[in-house]
This record gives C-alpha cells, structure tokens and sequence, in this order.
C-alpha cells in the first residue's frame, strides 16, 4: 500500500474512533448533537465541552474523507464502510 494511502486510511480509522464514544453516549449524529446543544434553553458545560472536542474530531475526519475522495482510484467497498463505522 502506498504512504498516502496508509496515511489516509489510518487517520479516517482514528477519527472515527475518536468520535464513536460520542455518538454512543448521545445517541445522536454530531450534526444532530450540535443542534441540539446550539439550540438548549440550558446550557451544559460538560456537553459544550464534548461538542467542541467532537467538532474537532469531524472536522478533521471530514478533511481526510474528502483527501481521499480526491484519490484517482476510490477505496475498496469494505475500507469505506469500516472508515465510516458501518456495522456487518
């Protein structure tokens, strides 16, 4: 495999990893996460911490999702699914 590709692989495989404990705690998409912090009548500290730290983690995940998409060749079905957590 070559260097950008195991780069790449491995930084998706880490920031999906980094923003999974979130999802599992809220239940929620970070999309859906950030709305409903941006949008409480009250605010939570612990969950605006979790949201900016979460927001890092997508942002950079995002980055590298969209460097690998600019490949020539796009990733094997199973590295796709595996990047964006789908469960067999």
């Amino acid at each position: 495999m070559q260097t950008f590709e195991f780069r790449a692989l491995w930084k998706l495989e880490y920031y999906r990893g980094q923003m999974l404990p979130f999802e599992r705690k809220y239940g929620l998409s970070f999309e859906e996460f950030k709305a409903r912090v941006e949008k409480a009548s009250q605010e939570s500290f612990e969950e605006w911490d979790d949201l900016v730290e979460w927001e890092a983690y997508h942002q950079a995940y995002q980055e590298w999702l969209e460097r690998w998409a600019a490949r020539s060749q796009p990733p094997g079905k199973h590295v796709i699914e595996s990047s964006l957590g789908v469960e067999k």
